[in-house]
């Protein structure tokens, strides 16, 4: 996906390392060993980082879906972790629609 928008603009991306985590990500970046481009899920930064956030434009959207079977019920665990996926996406949605990073005007 990233790949994709970086290309979209004619962004040509030397691409040295791809981390999977940003307990991993942040203290590289931090050390001075290159710069990210990764989702907004992977905010806020840790406290007292000493990094910045910039927002791309144009803003690259993904949807993410939850998916169950029609006509069956979930067992209890299954539902309770629904809820909570369910709970936290609408407080992302909440969060983001606050967050100045996310509703800046474009530069």
């Amino acid at each position: 996906m990233i790949d994709s928008a970086l290309n979209a603009q004619g962004v040509k991306a030397t691409i040295v390392q791809e981390i999977g985590h940003p307990a991993t990500l942040f203290p590289m970046v931090e050390a001075g060993i290159g710069i990210s481009v990764l989702p907004a899920l992977a905010l806020p930064l840790p406290q007292g980082s000493r990094l910045a956030v910039r927002r791309l434009t144009p803003v690259v959207d993904r949807k993410l879906m939850l998916v169950r079977r029609k006509n069956r019920s979930l067992s209890g665990a299954a539902q309770a972790i629904w809820e909570v996926v369910r709970i936290q996406a609408q407080r992302l949605t909440e969060a983001r629609i606050r967050d100045p990073l996310f509703n800046a005007a474009d530069d």
